[in-house]
């Protein structure tokens, strides 16, 4: 491994505060160290007996859930319909709070980050393949690249790439912690990620940086990329800034506070959607124009989706995901009463997940109504990935990894 870099930045203590909310409560199921199966407290091994050929399982080069908010354009859209039934598949005691949001591979191995200072690789039905340990907490959220490769940022600054061993191919030291998920240029060529150094790194894949863009203040925001390769990034500088591949700045704009919400990008329509800290949703075309922005109640740390019918859905530190069509038409409102720092995700059936402080994790349908309301022992921050058997997987304060079963399409075929 090597480290082209020593220079580090001490932890910002105030994301301690902004997203640290603990909550106590009880399991789903009785807790144990390591995971446990719903209805049953036998071993690993006896889940993996029961569950041999689990459709997650079957090989494919694709990764299922790539990245925080799947895609590169961050839409935080499934192609995999997700469970409409809140049971418990398996979860798993880490050895602290889980923030960081899982990535899929296209065997169905899952990799998510932890305040205990692990990378965890889990395979579909539950059992640790290998856990890596990092030098401080890992709240950013690991990214698969097509060849396999895995980034992760760390909390004291270094950036990381690791095949599927746990073992780190190389690392890079940045000078602020990273909260940013990494993203891929549409070659795969450049790795993208943000730092609370208030710079976009793009690294080749040896390592190397090829450039980086400095704004005028940290960044937490995770990149999103559009089809053509322009990066899209929110700063605490209260902008978002549009740079083209290679690293000059195409357009800035202002969005009144800082900038905590990652961006997601739709192509098709020509837009961009970002929300403020203040609760103030924009919808920006790819040339920098602001075609509408909505006040929203409550503070914004959560980043949007984009549903097949163009539905943006959000939520608000007030408990409230929203449902807002193209035009900046409020559509539904759902109220959850406590805040929501998660970011939703949405499937093909509109469907849309998002965890709540409320020490749940909630399945709205595209109308607004409540599906199913899974119960967790903590607040769940983590936002949400869907498998291809519709499992869905999260993160939780109360130092479990979570995977709620799914009716398997895949089963059934």
């Amino acid at each position: 491994m090597i480290n082209q870099s020593a220079n580090h930045k001490p932890l910002s203590l105030i994301y301690i505060f902004i997203f640290a909310l603990l909550f106590t409560g009880c399991n789903t199921v009785s807790p144990g160290k390591g995971m446990i199966k719903s209805g049953s407290p036998s071993p690993a091994k006896s889940i993996a007996e029961s569950q041999p050929h689990s459709p997650d399982s079957i090989p494919d080069k694709k990764p299922m859930w790539p990245k925080y908010r799947a895609d590169r354009g961050n839409t935080g859209r499934s192609p995999y319909i997700g469970t409409d039934r809140g049971v418990l598949r398996w979860k798993y005691r880490t050895g602290d709070k889980v923030f960081s949001s899982p990535a899929i591979s296209g065997e169905g191995k899952i990799y998510v980050g932890c305040h205990d200072s692990h990378l965890y690789a889990f395979s579909p039905i539950g059992e640790v393949l290998w856990k890596w340990k990092a030098p401080d907490w890992i709240f950013a959220s690991p990214a698969i690249s097509g060849d396999g490769m895995i980034y992760v940022g760390c909390e004291n600054g270094d950036f990381y790439a690791m095949p599927d061993t746990g073992k780190p191919k190389w690392s890079f030291s940045t000078h602020g912690e990273i909260f940013s998920s990494a993203n891929f240029s549409p070659d795969g060529k450049t790795i993208y990620v943000g730092s609370e150094d208030g710079n976009l790194y793009a690294f080749r894949k040896d390592g190397t940086v090829r450039w980086k863009f400095k704004t005028g203040d940290r960044i937490f925001s995770s990149p999103a990329i559009s089809k053509k390769g322009v990066i899209y990034v929110g700063s605490e500088d209260k902008h978002i800034y549009a740079i083209d591949p290679a690293g000059k700045l195409k357009w800035k704009v202002n969005l009144g506070s800082d900038v905590f919400s990652s961006p997601a990008v739709d192509d098709d329509d020509n837009r961009i959607y970002i929300a403020s800290e203040k609760g103030i949703l924009y919808s920006i075309n790819l040339s920098g124009k602001v075609i509408w922005k909505k006040k929203l109640k409550g503070e914004i740390f959560s980043s949007p989706c984009i549903s097949v019918k163009k539905t943006i859905h959000i939520g608000t530190t007030a408990g409230i995901l929203y449902a807002i069509d193209r035009k900046g038409k409020i559509l539904w409102k759902f109220n959850t009463y406590r805040e929501l720092r998660s970011s939703p995700i949405v499937d093909p059936k509109g469907k849309v997940y998002i965890g709540c402080n409320d020490r749940s994790l909630y399945c709205i349908d595209m109308k607004g109504g409540e599906v199913f309301r899974f119960h967790t022992g903590g607040a769940v921050n983590s936002s949400p990935a869907i498998g291809r058997d519709g499992t869905i997987y999260f993160g939780c304060d109360d130092h479990f990894f979570y995977a709620v079963k799914g009716e398997s399409v895949l089963k059934k075929n």
